[in-house]
């Protein structure tokens, strides 16, 4: 009686490469706001969007880019960028944009997998495409947050694929204070 392999060797392996990937990318990101370059304005860019972005920093993530305030700092161990006057210490401070990915295994969907990460139903879903990757925009609200998130499906083969996050939040009393920025940053998520 001989057992099969190969889907266990074939997760395996795909995890592996994923952590691999993951370490060996996180040095794209800026540690902090003084080693942020601000971002420039190209000729590809729309009128509108370059008025916007004057004031703010590019931040590259694997093969993303995305903008965030220039008063804005980040820790590249954790993938977590915050006004400066946040606590990077603790694990999420209050007003943050967090980003990562999810490996998704054969047999899960998108929706199923993304409910699950956030701890509850996507609302205000609304259908995107980024950088080739489908995906959606969605708020939600939990634990006296709100949230304003982004989720593309990377297809990694053999029925796998990740799911990349951008995800922004501040506590509910404070939300619409920051919805505008918080827009901004996910509006602005593009291939390197």
């Amino acid at each position: 009686m001989t057992i099969k392999k190969t889907p266990f060797f074939t997760i395996f392996i795909f995890i592996l490469a994923l952590i691999f990937v993951a370490c060996s990318s996180k040095s794209d990101a800026p540690e902090t706001n003084e080693s942020s370059q601000p971002a420039q304005q190209t000729a590809a860019q729309p009128e509108s969007t370059q008025a916007v972005l004057t004031d703010r920093q590019i931040i590259p993530l694997e093969q993303f880019i995305f903008t965030i305030p220039k008063d804005w700092k980040g820790d590249k161990n954790t993938q977590v960028w915050c006004p400066a006057t946040e606590n990077l210490d603790i694990p999420l401070p209050p007003v943050s944009l967090h980003c990562g990915g999810i490996p998704m295994m054969p047999g899960t969907t998108v929706d199923n997998l993304i409910k699950t990460h956030i701890g509850t139903e996507p609302l205000q879903k609304k259908h995107v495409t980024v950088c080739g990757y489908k995906g959606f925009v969605c708020q939600w609200e939990s634990y006296k947050h709100k949230h304003i998130g982004l989720f593309l499906e990377e297809k990694a083969g053999g029925g796998m694929s990740v799911i990349n996050f951008f995800k922004c939040q501040a506590p509910t009393t404070s939300f619409n204070t920051h919805a505008e920025t918080f827009k901004q940053i996910i509006d602005s998520v593009k291939c390197k």
